[in-house]
């Protein structure tokens, strides 16, 4: 068995936004970058966030032998082996 070339990253639902608020915190940015971040967060990455199931669901129907979901902070990581 080999990896599938890299790993899905992203966040997942549900997310709570105070979770969310720390994560960012604790990302070491500069006022600006936190605002940023934030905004892309709001408007783009929670609006396509996956469940854990969806995942699975999609990887079903999928040719890879081997689907690892893993949740982490605030997302899930996928690893596909063929």
């Amino acid at each position: 068995m080999s990896f599938a070339p890299g790993r899905i990253a992203r966040p997942c639902r549900p997310f709570p936004p105070a979770e969310i608020s720390c994560y960012i915190d604790g990302m070491g940015l500069s006022p600006v970058n936190r605002i940023l971040t934030r905004l892309a967060f709001k408007g783009m990455l929670l609006k396509r966030a996956y469940t854990k199931g969806q995942f699975q669901h999609m990887s079903a129907k999928t040719e890879f032998s081997n689907v690892e979901i893993l949740e982490s902070d605030i997302g899930l990581e996928i690893s596909m082996m063929k």
